[in-house]
């Protein structure tokens, strides 16, 4: 009886009701939002999924599709470790989704995708609750799309637990590169393959894999040739975000995105997303032949650029190359497997395949000053290679003359050759410190070393050839995706 006093007492004198009537939902939520900020922030998400629940009915709504849909949105998101994790996944969640859905530049502000997620679900909803179901199915294609192939954790490897045979090292590659330099613009185009090859029926499948797969090619080709080509961005987030809201109209290419206007597109197809992306490449960039590119590229500081996808340059270059004895400090096209660079293992080795500038960047007396006079030419692809972390630090800034021995000791094939080049260098007079050795000793075969080792003088004339050769090998490798 005393507690019940008590309880009483605190009932009638220590809390206060407070009825607030808003003019419409929107001034409700934003108001309920407004006063919920002195607990747990709410998303987007968790105030659109009462609408889906409604909308199947709540008696029906665990067996419904919507449900299990939503369950796969709902444990992408639950992995969050924290309520700002959380927040910042939902936002990003909701973003790709937009431009992927409907082709719309989605709002960070959670009223803004509050409003976007429930008004285009209600307008879906006056078709048929199919259109709504689909609508919250793709959402959870995207959800999964991030959780498996897009994972925020850098170190975690790009997955499709679905469609395994769409797990190849090159594709695994351009996921991680495409996400490494944080290009999340590129996941809108991709999810809608993703989602087709997905919810293909069984005998389909593989048919919207490989489709799948060449639309991975051709963004990445497409980022990597539109960055490389120039010092900025350059409006590359336009441009795609043009290609899923309205197509490409000059080709008669509809929009990419799933449903515009609350009417779903057109199927798609990968060789349409490769022919809107030459057309921008070529309307927008400049860039229709192999040569207009390869000029565009050999004199940008790609280090200072993006250094990822420098790094993926100098990988495509390499690969399956050999010396051209022709060309001193040059390789040329070998036959098929004779170097493998371009592989997801190779990209993913930072110990042994990290970007070292050969002449140094900050000026030094003992190099050629002409390298130094424009201030590109030290960050462009002809003055940069691909060298072992530890051999990255011991070459730092040593004279040409040292570095030249070093990247001939890299490239030796037997361990007698690697001992009978230091006595030659010690008999010239370079010394190399014991922790050198130790690393000559440790260090793996690297072949691409050998053409840049073969050169006695490192000037900025080689550097200009060495752009001009390194930028054809790495259009003719990847350019193929795009269609070329």
């Amino acid at each position: 009886m005393f507690r019940i006093i008590l309880f009483a007492n605190f009932w009638l004198h220590k809390i206060a009701v407070t009825i607030v009537t808003a003019k419409s939902e929107d001034y409700a939520f934003d108001m309920f939002e407004a006063l919920n900020t002195t607990g747990e922030q709410l998303t987007a998400y968790e105030t659109f999924k009462p609408k889906v629940v409604q909308a199947e009915g709540l008696g029906s709504y665990q067996a419904s599709p919507s449900y299990k849909y939503l369950e796969i949105t709902d444990n992408y998101l639950n992995s969050s470790q924290t309520s700002n994790e959380r927040l910042k996944n939902t936002s990003e969640l909701l973003t790709s989704f937009a431009l992927a859905e409907s082709g719309t530049k989605l709002s960070n502000k959670l009223s803004d995708q509050r409003r976007q997620l429930s008004r285009t679900y209600d307008k879906l909803g006056n078709n048929s609750i199919n259109d709504q179901r689909s609508f919250t199915q793709f959402l959870s294609h995207v959800a999964l799309f991030l959780d498996e192939a897009w994972p925020s954790n850098k170190e975690t490897s790009p997955k499709f637990s679905v469609l395994t045979n769409a797990d190849t090292s090159e594709i695994k590659l351009c996921l991680d590169l495409l996400r490494q330099t944080n290009h999340r613009i590129t996941i809108a185009p991709i999810v809608r393959f993703y989602s087709e090859a997905i919810g293909a029926d069984t005998p389909d499948r593989p048919i919207k894999v490989t489709e799948l797969k060449r639309a991975i090619l051709a963004v990445t080709a497409f980022s990597v040739l539109w960055r490389m080509s120039r010092h900025s961005t350059d409006g590359i987030d336009t441009h795609y975000r043009n290609i899923m809201e309205k197509g490409i109209a000059d080709l008669s290419i509809e929009p990419f995105a799933r449903c515009v206007n609350y009417t779903a597109t057109s199927s798609i197809s990968a060789n349409e997303l490769q022919k809107g992306l030459r057309h921008v490449l070529k309307d927008k960039g400049g860039i229709s032949t192999k040569s207009e590119w390869v000029q565009q590229a050999r004199q940008i500081p790609a280090y200072s650029t993006q250094q990822n996808m420098a790094r993926f340059l100098l990988l495509a270059a390499a690969h399956d190359t050999i010396i051209d004895t022709s060309n001193p400090g040059c390789v040329m096209p070998g036959t098929k497997g004779v170097l493998k660079t371009l592989g997801y293992d190779q990209w993913r080795d930072d110990l042994n395949f990290t970007v070292e500038h050969i002449a140094p960047q900050t000026s030094e007396a003992s190099w050629d000053q002409s390298i130094y006079a424009d201030i590109n030419t030290i960050n462009c692809l002809g003055n940069l290679t691909l060298l072992p972390q530890n051999a990255n630090s011991s070459a730092g800034n040593r004279p040409w003359k040292e570095k030249k021995v070093m990247f001939d000791i890299f490239s030796a094939k037997t361990e007698e050759d690697v001992q009978s080049k230091i006595k030659q260098a010690s008999k010239k007079g370079i010394k190399f410190s014991v922790s050198a050795k130790d690393i000559f000793a440790s260090c793996q075969f690297h072949p691409h070393l050998e053409a840049i080792s073969s050169v006695k003088t490192w000037d900025k004339n080689l550097i200009d050839k060495r752009s001009l050769k390194l930028a054809e090998l790495a259009w003719d490798r990847i350019s193929p995706w795009l269609g070329y």
